[in-house]
């Protein structure tokens, strides 16, 4: 049996054993708390704008704008909405020409895993996959 293991599990166990054991392995399959943090929540949302611009589904103005939309939906308030906004908007007009400059997307939120011994493995999610 492979046991699998993830980057949040490996440091809420070096913080506190007994947090990672309630948060992954607690009746079976762990419990979190039902509201997330205002800051996992706004980064979330960015995070999605960058995907739906690496992915194609979206140019990176709409991008921006659906990320100050769902900002707000959020609750967030103009202005963290417009910093989100610009973000997204950063990122799709300048940083992103450049890495694909050099880069060819192969694979965006790609899951896999990588073994690190015969019975344990650890989960990643890598934003890009490029080569």
């Amino acid at each position: 049996m492979i046991r699998y293991v993830s980057r949040t599990a490996v440091e809420a166990d070096w913080r506190c054993r007994r947090s990672r054991y309630y948060m992954t392995e607690y009746h079976g399959t762990g419990i979190v708390s039902a509201k997330q943090a205002d800051d996992l929540v706004f980064g979330s949302v960015i995070h999605k704008g960058t995907e739906q611009i690496e992915c194609e589904a979206m140019g990176w103005e709409s991008a921006s704008a659906w990320t100050r939309q769902d900002l707000l939906k959020a609750g967030f308030n103009e202005q963290m909405a417009r910093l989100g906004e610009g973000l997204v908007a950063g990122y799709g007009a300048y940083l992103l020409p450049r890495i694909l400059k050099d880069y060819e997307i192969l694979q965006v939120e790609y899951e896999c895993s990588l073994p690190l011994t015969d019975e344990l493995a650890i989960a990643v999610q890598p934003d890009l996959v490029v080569r």
